[in-house]
């Protein structure tokens, strides 16, 4: 089959109307929304937005300072509170031409509020790109945080995350939830959700009760393609939540510790799953580095009937690497017990791969993307397992500066 035939299909953008914003030289008072009189907030933008007889909204950010909401706002953007997107109508945030990554900050103040870089409800179809979402403090106490929270009452269907680093989102007690994206009670569309190309880490504070995750869903046909989570202590990589089975799709991943660790010093699973029926968990590198609970947990040893996991890689120093009752999925190309994955620094988090990586040409052609998560091509029939395609360098100055390159960094 082609490459890439059995993944979804981006939208095709469409921009018929475009405003910009600056946030340090854009006004909310005096400017218009023009590129010569940009406005200052996401905020701004978002209530000031009419929609196009046609075609797509295009928000332009310029990368002159990080996007932050007044202190106590419950997030710097809160999409649908007024005219809002739809499947005709996408809003797309992005930076402006000529611009790097733009940052998005969690508001402060109150400990108590619950705050996120952007809250969208209601309408969805929302596409995100191009972002570095985290915090400013104080952090919240009681309230939870988030990067992204997608979902309310009504359904957000169809909304895209595309070349994010989602970091240090944090709480001030560990009995409080933080996730770099959570999305929850959604449904219709073409798929709630897609997450690709996006590095999540640092989520939450050491400690018990687990409630601080990368990413975090409860609803159904999420896919996450060239996704990178490491180093949440309070929690899980990804979480798959739902007291009715349903379907996500894990694409071209890497997963690596260290996670929560629990009151015995076990390093919890990479990816927890309660339900997950008809799932995919294809071409990709889970690694933990500590502790002897399965990276593939199953809880009480339910869901993932009819699922398939195929091409992964899987290091761990003890105990099982994925939840293993009769029947519960088809495995097949799994390479476990791995001593290295073939990191180029592991302990340093640098998750590039070496050149005599075992997950070189690792992977299933009909489920890769031509690029990995930084952009780099993935030449068909030889794509590499993870997020991650081993690229040959030209110079020993280009090696050595690449060894300690990290995503969105």
């Amino acid at each position: 089959m082609p490459q890439g035939s059995a993944l979804p299909t981006r939208h095709v953008q469409n921009p018929q109307q475009e405003y910009w914003l600056d946030p340090v030289d854009g006004n909310d008072t005096t400017g218009n929304g023009s590129e010569a009189q940009p406005w200052k907030t996401l905020q701004k933008a978002d209530d000031s937005i009419v929609n196009p007889g046609t075609g797509d909204v295009v928000i332009e950010m310029a990368d002159n300072g990080a996007y932050q909401a007044a202190d106590n706002a419950q997030a710097a953007c809160l999409i649908g509170a007024g005219t809002v997107p739809s499947s005709t109508h996408r809003w797309i945030f992005r930076p402006a031409p000529g611009a790097g990554r733009v940052t998005v900050k969690r508001s402060g103040g109150s400990s108590t509020v619950d705050r996120w870089c952007f809250r969208i409800n209601t309408a969805g179809n929302v596409i995100l790109e191009g972002m570095e979402l985290t915090e400013d403090s104080p952090r919240p106490t009681t309230g939870s945080a988030s990067g992204i929270w997608q979902g309310a009452s009504s359904d957000a269907p169809n909304c895209e995350y595309f070349d994010l680093h989602i970091h240090d989102l944090n709480v001030t007690t560990n009995t409080t939830r933080a996730q770099g994206i959570d999305i929850d009670n959604a449904a219709g569309g073409d798929f709630p959700a897609l997450i690709e190309n996006v590095h999540v880490e640092r989520i939450g504070l050491d400690g018990e009760p687990r409630l601080c995750h990368g990413v975090y869903i409860s609803v159904p046909d999420v896919w996450l393609i060239n996704v990178l989570a490491n180093n949440m202590a309070n929690g899980y990589g990804l979480q798959f939540f739902s007291g009715t089975p349903f379907p996500f799709h894990l694409i071209h991943c890497t997963v690596a510790g260290p996670f929560f660790k629990g009151a015995g010093g076990d390093e919890g699973p990479l990816v927890y799953v309660a339900g997950g029926d008809g799932s995919d968990i294809r071409n990709s590198i889970f690694c933990e580095l500590d502790g002897t609970v399965a990276s593939i947990h199953r809880t009480s040893g339910t869901g993932m009937t009819g699922s398939t996991l195929d091409h992964l890689i899987l290091r761990k120093p003890a105990g099982t690497y994925i939840d293993t009752p009769a029947n519960w999925a088809t495995q097949t190309n799994i390479d476990e017990d791995i001593d290295d994955p073939g990191f180029v620094d592991l302990d340093g988090e640098d998750f590039h791969l070496l050149s005599d990586s075992v997950a070189r040409g690792f992977s299933d052609t009909e489920w890769s993307r031509p690029y990995d998560i930084e952009g780099n091509p993935r030449p068909a029939g030889q794509e590499d397992a993870g997020a991650f395609q081993f690229v040959e360098e030209t110079s020993p100055e280009i090696s050595m500066i690449r060894s300690r390159q990290k995503v969105g960094r």
